[in-house]
């Protein structure tokens, strides 16, 4: 039941206009460099699964990018006109977990992009186009999540950052124009 709102902040008493009154839920917003689109992920009825969308921020128009049985969740814009997205999948070893995928934006050339036991969720793209990711090992046991930093084609994948067992990982890492890494983390127990 989550949904995406616009605020004009020249305008602070203004209502904030719906952007995803067609969907069921939406989340996980990431704008274009030129700021001119939107990707964010979308269940149109209550019991579809997760997809990608784009909106174009100048008429409102709503395409759809992944389609399929699986959720796809947490899209990033890459530089050269393609995305990353986390996609679930299931396996007979790793039974259920979130892959990294990229496509172009109109959904063409999927390729997946981790192989490896882990699940990957809440990525952005860091200004030197290397993509940063929650990561967690899913097997042979579940480790603590950590940031992971890694290339746009999967390779080189690096710990960035990890947390320990008594804290939990909220949101994606977003850089800052004197690059930093902002994130959020909490007690598990508060």
């Amino acid at each position: 039941g989550s949904h995406l709102y616009a605020i004009d902040p020249g305008k602070p008493g203004k209502t904030p206009e719906l952007l995803t009154e067609r969907f069921f839920s939406a989340c996980s917003q990431d704008v274009s460099f030129d700021g001119k689109f939107m990707l964010f992920s979308a269940q149109k009825n209550q019991d579809d699964p997760w997809q990608i969308w784009e909106m174009s921020l100048e008429n409102r128009k709503i395409t759809q990018i992944t389609s399929g049985d699986e959720n796809s969740i947490d899209p990033s814009y890459l530089p050269g006109g393609r995305l990353v997205f986390s996609r679930t999948i299931e396996n007979d070893s790793l039974k259920s977990g979130h892959t990294l995928f990229t496509c172009n934006t109109d959904g063409t050339g999927l390729k997946r992009i981790t192989f490896n036991p882990h699940s990957y969720f809440a990525s952005s793209v860091l200004k030197d186009g290397r993509v940063i990711t929650i990561g967690r090992q899913v097997f042979p046991q579940e480790s603590t999540p950590s940031i992971m930093v890694l290339r746009p084609d999967g390779t080189k994948s690096e710990l960035f950052y990890k947390i320990n067992d008594e804290m939990e990982l909220f949101s994606r890492g977003r850089e800052t124009s004197d690059g930093k890494i902002i994130f959020i983390e909490s007690d598990k127990n508060t």
